[in-house]
């Protein structure tokens, strides 16, 4: 008969001194250590960016761009309708000029293009859904979508391929003509913006993807 003063064999077994061998067998408390996500992009993370990706690319056909007057009996034109100006020659830039301005023309919105402007925001959308085709390297995508957003946020200054491809001058040598783009550059600004946001703030948060 166990006394009431005695103790149980619950509290007996919870009150046993462990020896040295036994503290030694007991496995420590493993910590959940935070997941980094992999260099290369997750199913979902990958759907994001080809969308983006794609809705950029669909602005090349889109009329974002406007004229303040009227060329070609148009105000409203995208980039395909100025390439399709200046190869087949019916915009002022490519009519109104020398053969000399004409290549100089040329030339001057190839650099500007390839550096800074319109044509490099599209090649880099290019580069990115290729890449989250492919490989779909975390580091090659947003480095391409943050050029992308810089390259939109010079643009912002003047417009300057638009202005360049459609009118063939400035501004200020065509009596105050000029190409407003605002709503292509905040569109491209924004798609270059969200892709670069999808491929590195969930890399930050280590949110699996």
């Amino acid at each position: 008969m166990v006394s009431p003063l005695s103790p149980g064999p619950r509290d007996t077994e919870t009150r046993r001194v462990l020896f040295p061998r036994e503290i030694d067998e007991i496995k420590p408390i493993r910590t959940t250590k935070k997941e980094e996500l992999p260099p290369t992009l997750g199913s979902r993370t990958r759907s994001m960016t080809l969308v983006m990706a794609a809705l950029g690319l669909a602005t090349f056909v889109v009329p974002l761009v406007a004229t303040s007057v009227p060329v070609l009996g148009r105000t409203q034109w995208s980039a395909l309708t100025v390439l399709q100006g200046l190869v087949g020659g019916s915009l002022p830039a490519g009519v109104n000029l020398s053969p000399e301005d004409f290549h100089a023309l040329y030339k001057l919105i190839y650099l500007d293009s390839f550096l800074f402007g319109a044509m490099f925001m599209y090649a880099a959308l290019i580069v990115i859904l290729v890449s989250a085709l492919r490989t779909a390297t975390r580091l090659v995508i947003g480095f391409t979508a943050g050029l992308g957003a810089l390259s939109a946020l010079l643009e912002m200054r003047g417009y300057a391929d638009f202005q360049l491809a459609i009118f063939g001058g400035t501004p200020q040598a065509l009596g105050g003509a000029h190409v407003e783009g605002f709503t292509w550059c905040l569109v491209m600004l924004a798609v270059m913006g969200l892709i670069l946001a999808i491929v590195t703030v969930k890399e930050l948060e280590g949110v699996p993807s």
